[in-house]
């Protein structure tokens, strides 16, 4: 096994079909020894395939298209596509000690100590095989960035993963309002133990119970004017904005930036160029 980090997501819908080569670049700029797996129901667009093109030499990823199309009847799509994630699964994955599964919305970004081993520090510091955290508010959910390390990955969570699949191909699933709880249940079944509970704070020291960074800037804080709120105005996330606003000048992403078709992922990006640093 490589001693780095494998990171996969899903991603449904032709909007969010868009970030695919944003989330790929994104990942491949800031850690090009890290390996991308996006799987996706879709076939993929032309503006979408050319954009992919832009960043083949920066390091390993591949995309699995026509995964997991079906969408069981009174599941809601949005809802069913953010469960699909957690279905996902590549003979890659065996490759690498460690697995990252995350938001197809997320930019990421590079930060002085790689996500790997902030998590193994946080896995260190909760005594468990896998790095995430329950919602301060709601003790059965979890959050929808898992870090695992593949062992455990393989040998306990799989096999309850194969499980609730099957489920939700019976259509049997659709009562989950959100996918992390979901993910709680599934965890809870696999043996792996609970993680923590949240408590308040910025969550990015892993020597925290609480650690759970987005590593990057969540773009969907940009699909609507949820900037004005104040976690949007912190010094942590005005530090990132610095960082994605330099980033997004490179010649390669104004590339794939200039392929963007769909109305959502061009308004996000448009507030990303003019985010106004002023309180």
């Amino acid at each position: 096994m490589k001693e780095s980090l494998c990171i996969a997501t899903y991603a449904s819908g032709r909007e969010y079909l868009e970030f695919i080569p944003v989330y790929i670049y994104s990942i491949l700029k800031s850690y090009p020894d890290y390996e991308v797996v996006i799987f996706c129901a879709e076939n993929l667009p032309d503006n979408i395939r050319n954009s992919l093109s832009y960043i083949e030499g920066m390091g390993a990823f591949s995309v699995e298209e026509g995964y997991l199309k079906h969408v069981p009847s009174g599941f809601d799509k949005r809802n069913s596509a953010a469960c699909r994630r957690w279905f996902v699964y590549s003979q890659k994955f065996k490759e690498y000690k460690y697995l990252y599964i995350g938001d197809i919305d997320v930019f990421i970004l590079p930060e002085e100590m790689p996500i790997h081993e902030q998590h193994l520090r946080h896995c260190e510091a909760i005594n468990l095989d896998y790095s995430n955290v329950r919602r301060r508010t709601n003790g059965k959910r979890v959050s929808g960035l898992h870090f695992i390390k593949t062992e455990a990955y393989l040998e306990s969570m799989l096999p309850v993963l194969e499980k609730y699949k099957r489920l939700y191909n019976d259509n049997q699933l659709h009562h989950y309002e959100n996918d992390e709880y979901m993910l709680f249940d599934i965890i809870s079944e696999s043996g792996l133990g609970l993680c923590p509970r949240a408590i308040a704070g910025e969550w990015i020291d892993p020597a925290d119970s609480s650690f759970r960074p987005v590593h990057g800037v969540h773009l969907a804080v940009f699909r609507d004017f949820f900037v004005k709120k104040r976690r949007f105005r912190s010094k942590s996330f005005r530090a990132s904005m610095r960082k994605l606003q330099l980033i997004v000048k490179d010649p390669v992403f104004k590339k794939i930036e200039q392929n963007f078709e769909a109305k959502m992922i061009k308004r996000i990006f448009k507030r990303v160029h003019t985010y106004d640093f002023s309180d």
